[in-house]
């Protein structure tokens, strides 16, 4: 089954009474995406008590893009009163906030394509320091104009599939989608009769102070991330059997990252598989974060490490198991997601099975 239409999904959302207006189009994937997470965690009513955070690299700004081109062409009489209530970035947490009632804690990250790792870094900090008792967390981005041509012109974008980690590899495939988590501590969902899809165990993060673009070339702010996500969680290399790598398909992204994994995990990097799932799903920037939270949560669950796609031409320089071209059954019980971002925004997320700590932070889905 392929990828819904916009019309598929603007059909979707006339169905499911979402309450879109005009110029909110934009906001109907973050909140389909928001109404599955909810109904799957069993908050179909009483939603009062949530809190939100969500991550996005440019949220709006296809609608400021429009605003402008509908300036130039008639003026500002021809701009709507509410056009300057569309466009900012927290507009997307309002409609999420008024549509389902989330009374709790929200706040909006742009950190580029690490966004929605800090908006679930921050939910974990929320609910352990007891702001917050349930939080919904995570991301969303539509592809903008302004966004495609920068990124074409740094020269980032392959014009083929994406092939992360390959010597071949020109880029990035660039995405759209939004992807969310229902967070709660283990106490709260066992109280209410949710069954827990896994633990959030741990997030790190750091920043490289080193370039607007470039990562810092000796890795040392990725490997930073992933430590402090570890040491977060209570645990120790030899515990993590899956990498959910950043894995662009950037020529130094890619390289750099192999380097960190190294730094890290030592000797064992070689032993633990790394893939990108952008090879499949594009890089979604401020989602992509969130995305491959909820496969790493699933990877935990159902015990299936998911593929690096069109892996054929190996890279001597990175020479890690970026499992190729196909998923491979493995128990897992802990991953590590990464999320690097440009301005050297590094970003780290520990997934692993459900403990019986009741202060453990799990993900939520449906009512045992």
């Amino acid at each position: 089954m392929g990828a819904p239409t916009i019309a598929e999904l603007d059909a979707y959302a006339s169905a499911h009474d979402l309450g879109l207006g005009d110029g909110d189009l934009f906001a109907i994937q973050p909140l389909i995406a928001a109404r599955e997470a909810l109904s799957e965690a069993g908050l179909d009513r009483d939603r009062a008590h949530v809190g939100l955070a969500l991550g996005t690299n440019f949220g709006q700004l296809g609608l400021l893009e429009q605003l402008v081109r509908r300036r130039r062409a008639g003026g500002l009489d021809d701009l709507p009163a509410r056009a300057v209530a569309a466009y900012p970035f927290p507009t997307v947490a309002r409609l999420l906030a008024r549509r389902f009632g989330l009374r709790g804690p929200s706040v909006v990250f742009s950190l580029a394509c690490a966004s929605s790792n800090f908006a679930l870094g921050h939910a974990i900090d929320l609910l352990r320091t007891e702001q917050a008792t349930c939080m919904l967390a995570g991301g969303w981005e539509a592809i903008q104009a302004s966004g495609l041509v920068g990124a074409y012109r740094l020269g980032v974008i392959d014009p083929q599939p994406c092939r992360p980690f390959a010597k071949d590899r020109m880029g990035f495939t660039p995405g759209i989608g939004a992807a969310f988590l229902v967070l709660e501590t283990l106490r709260s969902a066992v109280a209410r009769g949710a069954e827990p899809l896994a633990e959030i165990a741990g997030f790190g993060a750091s920043c490289d102070a080193h370039h607007i673009t470039s990562p810092d070339p000796d890795g040392h702010g990725m490997a930073l991330a992933m430590r402090r996500a570890m040491d977060d969680a209570g645990m120790g290399v030899e515990e993590v059997d899956y990498i959910n790598a950043h894995g662009t398909g950037t020529y130094l992204n890619d390289l750099i990252e192999t380097l960190a994994i190294k730094r890290v995990f030592g000797a064992r990097a070689h032993a633990i598989p790394v893939s990108s799932t952008k090879s499949i799903v594009g890089h979604t920037a401020g989602a992509s974060a969130a995305l491959e939270a909820v496969i790493c949560c699933l990877a935990v669950r159902r015990g299936v490490v998911p593929p690096t796609l069109h892996h054929d031409v190996p890279d001597p320089e990175c020479d890690l198991d970026y499992v190729p071209n196909a998923s491979r059954r493995r128990e897992i019980g802990t991953a590590v997601s990464n999320s690097f971002a440009f301005g050297g925004n590094n970003s780290t997320l520990v997934v692993r099975g459900v403990r019986t700590s009741p202060g453990s932070m799990v993900c939520s889905d449906g009512k045992a």
